[in-house]
């Protein structure tokens, strides 16, 4: 499964007024999408958001959720950034079922590239797509693609 695990409690309030108040005792606000239920507004504390989120296994990979003794299965869809501090002011969270078939971006990465015969002839490597789009089953989600 995930080698993470995100401890949340849901808020009562959603909106602007409320993620600020959120913030205010030190934690960080969040939604919880997707799924037969609706939308579900969370909080999460905030060093335990930046201790999960700069592991770097965070975006882009399956992460368990738990809430009391309930857990499930979410996909980090965003994060949002303040602009100066770069603390994490919001974060979206999506729900999906291990076995479900999800379209993610994964990181592409090169590999051996001085000893190619072209680039040692003064060549460059241009390089097009730094992500590729891939149709995966979420348990399945690769870390990166290596050229």
């Amino acid at each position: 499964m995930a080698d993470i695990e995100l401890n949340v409690e849901v808020r009562e309030k959603a909106g602007s007024g409320a993620a600020r108040a959120v913030r205010r005792e030190g934690k960080v606000p969040g939604v919880l999408y997707g799924g037969p239920r609706g939308p579900v507004p969370i909080a999460m504390n905030a060093n335990a958001f930046g201790k999960a989120l700069y592991t770097g296994k965070l975006l882009g990979h399956l992460v368990t959720l738990r809430y009391g003794e309930e857990t499930q299965s979410v996909i980090a869809k965003d994060v949002q950034f303040h602009p100066v501090s770069d603390k994490p002011l919001h974060f979206d969270l999506f729900r999906v079922d291990e076995n479900q078939l999800i379209r993610i971006a994964v990181p592409v990465h090169f590999r051996n590239q001085e000893a190619s015969p072209g680039l040692k002839r003064g060549g460059t490597l241009n390089v097009a797509r730094h992500e590729i789009e891939l149709l995966v089953r979420a348990d399945h989600i690769p870390a990166e693609l290596v050229v």
